[in-house]
Formats: structure tokens, sequence, C-alpha cells
């Protein structure tokens, strides 16, 4: 098919390796095959059914509906849980720019001030969210060469919410972790120093309160220190009724990397030797009876 300029379509129309230039209306379904470059103002009543690239010159615009992408995990191999990306997140630099328009008079780019990013760069670090796309030679009516053929790369921004939103993720589990550690320095404050809080105004020292507590319920406590580097220490109590204590941890993907059974009874502690733990977050729960009875996060620092 050669090029459409100006046409009007009632019903179907297929189109093969076609560029449409000027304004184009079409009220019904468009099949596409090959590469199709949009020169020009298209509009499209229908569904559009596509099994090629298309090229757009100009803006879109939409008033109705939404963009659909297949994520289905029938379409889907080798899922796997996306592991810690804040480093590659650290490392992406936002930019403001200007385009050229003035160099590339015969690409219709949007004017003003823009903000994203730079394709080669974000190539080095994302190189599944960058393409390149070769743009041919621009003729005149003569037959002349007004703009080279050229090769640019793009950029697919939709492809970095996942990514952000898992460095979210990272940053919250951080957060929660800190101040697991503030109070876990807090707690441990107050059990050496065992010192009630001061009255305001008061000169005098803190009266030294006993307090004798009596328990038969299974307690986990937060793992000391907190971020830890080589070891920490996991207190916790356990009834002598209890059957098959143990304790698990599983990393931040929910994956289980360690059963330990507890085998002593009443207030009791386990160190872990964590110098060949790789640094994120883990979570170690407290198992009795085959019931998870508390469950904490711990935080291996680098």
């Amino acid at each position: 098919m050669g090029p459409f300029s100006g046409a009007t379509g009632l019903a179907r129309l297929n189109v093969d390796h076609s560029p449409f230039t000027n304004a184009a209306i079409f009220n019904g379904r468009v099949d596409i095959t090959g590469d199709v470059g949009i020169i020009g103002g298209v509009g499209i009543t229908g569904d559009i059914n596509m099994v090629g690239n298309i090229y757009l010159d100009g803006s879109g615009f939409a008033t109705v509906g939404n963009d659909w992408f297949p994520s289905d995990s029938l379409l889907k191999e080798n899922i796997q849980p996306m592991g810690n990306v804040q480093a590659k997140l650290d490392s992406i630099i936002a930019y403001t720019f200007n385009y050229d328009t003035l160099a590339f008079p015969n690409l219709t780019l949007p004017k003003g001030i823009q903000g994203g990013f730079l394709a080669q760069q974000l190539e080095l670090i994302f190189p599944e969210l960058v393409k390149s796309f070769h743009l041919d030679a621009v003729y005149d009516s003569l037959g002349n060469i007004i703009q080279d053929s050229i090769t640019i790369k793009a950029i697919y921004y939709p492809g970095l919410v996942p990514y952000l939103l898992k460095g979210l993720q990272n940053q919250q589990q951080v957060t929660y972790l800190q101040q697991l550690s503030m109070d876990s320095l807090r707690a441990l404050i107050t059990t050496c120093c065992n010192l009630s809080p001061r009255i305001t105004g008061s000169n005098d020292f803190p009266v030294k309160q006993i307090i004798n507590l009596a328990s038969s319920d299974p307690i986990l406590y937060q793992n000391i220190p907190n971020p830890f580097n080589r070891s920490t220490e996991i207190r916790y109590f356990i009834p002598e009724n209890a059957i098959n204590p143990k304790i698990i941890f599983q990393d931040d993907t929910g994956r289980t990397i360690n059963e330990t059974a507890i085998r002593e009874k009443g207030q009791a502690s386990i160190e872990l030797n964590a110098v060949s733990l790789n640094s994120g977050i883990y979570t170690y729960s407290l198992q009795i009876n085959g019931k998870i009875i508390d469950s904490k996060k711990m935080l291996k620092s680098k």
C-alpha cells in the first residue's frame, strides 16, 4: 500500500509498511503489519491490531481507554523475586534539559524544559530499558536530503516502575529496622542501668524499682545489636511444656534459609554467626508446635 494523505475509512483497513501523512480518519478496525510511520494527525475509532513497530512524529492524546500491557504469569518464565536494587537506583542521575529542535527540525520534539534521564547513562545500569531506533533520511519534494538518517536511543520509562517500587520498599524496611535498632538500644540502656525515669525538676537519684514477672507465655526478643555485622544475639523465653520450639530465619524474599531447634527451655538465647551472611533484611520467627508465635526483623550491614 502507498501512503495515506487526508484519507477517511469507514470499515476495516489493512496497513502494510505504509506511512500516514497529514490527517487520516478511520472508523473501524485497523490491522497493521510491519513498520508504520505516522506524520501528522491520525484518528482511529475502533480496535488496532499491530504486528511490528510504529513510529510517531508528534504527540499522543487519548480521551478514553487505557494502555494495557501483557503481564499474565502464563506468559512468563524464570520468575524470580526482585533483589535489592537500591545501589542501581542511587546510580541514576535525573536531569532537566531542552530538546535541540534547531538541529532536528523534522522531528516533532517537545519544547520547553523537560525532565528525564540520558539513555546512554541509563543503558549502563538498566540495559533492558534502552533500545536503539534507526530513522531514515528525510527528503524534500525534489529528492534532496533535508535530514540525514540517524540512530537514536530511547528509554522505556514504564519499565522503571517495578525497580522504583522495590527501591521504595527497601527504604521503608531500612527505616523500620533503624527504628527497631533505636528501640533495642533504649531497652538495653534501661536493662543495664535499671533506672526509672527522673521526675522533672527533682535532683533526687531515681528510685530503683524491682518487679517480679511470672510468665507462662513464650517470648521472642529483638536481636541485639541490630543492625549487626559479624554476630548478634537473640533472646527468648520458652515454657517447659512447649512442644518442638524452633526459630526460623527467612531472607527478604520470604525464602527460608535456616531452621534452628531450641534445646534449652526457659530464659535463654542463641548467638548468630553472620560472617558469611549477605547484607540485607532478614526475618526470624519463633515457632512452637507448628505455630508461629512471633516474628522480628533484623538488618545485616555491610
